[in-house]
């Protein structure tokens, strides 16, 4: 499986203008344990690849001095969660991913699959 998503927040602080973003690719498995009928538990492990960018501008007397850098950081990201079968190929569930990288993060997903 594969995920892609984005994070970002921007912030005004002693007169800069910041904004953060970051992009990350993660390429996983899970190992599914059954629990009901239709309900599974599983355990995930990915690999994660995140662009991030930072951007600052400021004014000084009417003057706008920019900047900005991009890095690319790589980590593995350890997690598991719950999926609901609606029908035999359609899913719903949540779960949780603890990504163990430069500024190491948690999330929270509620997510919806189509198994092929």
């Amino acid at each position: 499986r594969a995920d892609i998503s984005s994070f970002g927040w921007k912030q005004t602080m002693y007169g800069m203008d910041l904004k953060y973003t970051r992009m990350p690719i993660t390429v996983s498995g899970r190992q599914y344990y059954p629990m009901q009928d239709k309900l599974k538990a599983y355990g995930q492990l990915g690999l994660e690849m995140s662009m991030d960018k930072v951007e600052a501008a400021a004014s000084f007397f009417g003057v706008t001095a920019k900047a900005e850098a991009s890095e690319t950081h790589l980590g593995i990201t350890p997690g598991g969660g719950i999926e609901f079968a609606i029908t035999p190929q359609i899913s719903v569930g949540g779960d949780v991913a603890y990504h163990i990288i430069t500024d190491s993060y948690f999330t929270l997903g509620v997510n919806a699959g189509y198994h092929f």
